[in-house]
């Protein structure tokens, strides 16, 4: 151990033994450690940032955007193809998602432009499968 460390020891066993550490802030409460392998470095001071002020980062809000647009969609999309509704009331209702989901689409490719890895990236919306999940729900 070198002059140095040994100074800074001793520094730390006389505020130790004078109760200095007793009085921090926060003491006798769970530390909270955060795992941030997955984010840049150069990004994780704003990030603390952000999360600190329950904000987040931008894509993260797009994601949700785009999530309350799906959800919007999809509700929209069971009300048009409930059973008393006619068939062209539900083909106009298969239209208006159709165009819904070119929109929801064109947001997924801006969301996974802004994504800080691929990991976070989402597929975009197939007309068929979300009409399949319609017949799966038994709305026909």
């Amino acid at each position: 151990m070198d002059i140095l460390e040994w100074l800074a020891e001793q520094k730390i066993r006389k505020a130790q033994q004078d109760g200095e550490f007793d009085r921090l802030q926060g003491k006798g409460k769970p530390l909270h450690l955060e795992d941030l392998t997955f984010e840049p470095e150069e990004l994780r001071s704003a990030h603390k940032i952000l999360r600190n002020n329950d904000l987040a980062p931008a894509w993260i809000l797009l994601g949700q955007e785009i999530d309350h647009e799906i959800a919007a969609a999809r509700r929209q999309l069971e009300q048009d193809y409930a059973p008393a509704n006619s068939q062209a009331q539900r083909h106009q209702g298969v239209q208006r998602f159709s165009e819904a989901l070119g929109k929801i689409n064109r947001r997924i490719l801006e969301y996974n432009l802004r994504t800080p890895a691929p990991a976070f990236e989402r597929s975009p919306l197939r007309l068929s499968t979300e009409l399949a999940r319609l017949s799966d729900a038994s709305l026909f």
